[in-house]
């Protein structure tokens, strides 16, 4: 069995438990009447009674230096593809949800992923993302050559939409670990008297059936 066979099972466990992790989180801190979901329509996805909510990407990333969205990487260009198509194709929750790209790696501001999940960005900011995916999908690596295409077959206006909903979070807002799980029992206002980690493990250990929309 070659190292890439063991360890792709124990890398894909660690990343479904990091999705469960996430959609605690969102749990916590959502309205009582929101649905939140585990692999429905994102990794993670929250549905507000209003119809909109948050589709969440989540890339755990054990490596010691790096993120997962790097600028010529699958991580970015995949997501990006994902909403685009969802938008398109998708039911009008899919055209108005937030859209966040959550990692447990530091995100440097020079990465162009930081720059498009700006909160407060002007028109131009946004023009100044979509001309730059452009002009590294000129020059792709062989690998990355028909994902960056497919990105770049919509035109300016749905790659602007898109750009304009999407958040970045990543290891500077607490999204892994003790920190995640302590924004967690914070936003649930667990006493004190309680085991707060044995709380928050019995909302990780539900039936699978609990996190899927209906």
């Amino acid at each position: 069995m070659t190292d890439t066979a063991t360890h792709a099972a124990p890398e894909s466990a660690s990343a479904f438990l990091y999705q469960l992790d996430r959609a605690v989180y969102h749990l916590a801190v959502s309205s009582a009447q929101a649905t939140v979901g585990v692999e429905t329509d994102d990794d993670v996805a929250v549905l507000a009674p209003d119809g909109k909510g948050i589709l969440e990407q989540d890339k755990l990333s054990n490596q010691g230096t790096g993120h997962p969205f790097q600028d010529r990487g699958k991580g970015l260009w995949n997501t990006l593809l994902i909403w685009l198509q969802a938008a398109r194709d998708g039911e009008e929750r899919h055209r108005v949800a937030e859209l966040h790209m959550v990692t447990n790696r530091p995100v440097p501001s020079r990465a162009l992923v930081w720059r498009i999940g700006q909160a407060s960005r002007s028109d131009d900011e946004v023009k100044a993302c979509v001309a730059e995916l452009r002009k590294i999908a000129r020059d792709p690596a062989k690998s990355m050559a028909d994902l960056m295409a497919a990105v770049c077959a919509f035109d300016d206006d749905a790659i602007s939409a898109v750009i304009r909903r999407v958040r970045v979070r990543d290891s500077g807002s607490a999204t892994d670990g003790p920190a995640l799980r302590q924004k967690i029992v914070d936003a649930l206002h667990i006493p004190p008297e309680l085991n707060s980690g044995r709380v928050v493990q019995a909302m990780l250990e539900v039936d699978p059936e609990f996190w899927t929309t209906p």
